[in-house]
């Protein structure tokens, strides 16, 4: 009985995210701007600003999570 609970979970679970997918086939491809981080932290600012920083003193910024800006260098040598 078990094993009919589970196989039927499933199945709902497959047709729910089939369902998914065909929604969205529809929208546009996304352009990224990629920048190079290591080790990222990702905060938002109260602005709506989302802000990344890197371990090797790098950041980004970013209104959409999609465009990103690389960042002057907050330490100078």
């Amino acid at each position: 009985m078990r094993s009919i609970w589970m196989a039927a979970v499933w199945m709902a679970l497959l047709c729910l995210m089939g369902a998914a997918a065909a929604e969205g086939a529809d929208l546009p491809i996304p352009k990224f701007k990629e920048v190079s981080v290591h080790d990222p932290s990702v905060i938002r600012a109260e602005d709506g600003t989302f802000y990344i920083f890197g371990s090797h003193m790098t950041a980004a910024k970013s209104d959409d999570l999609i465009q990103w800006t690389m960042s002057k260098p907050a330490f100078t040598r």
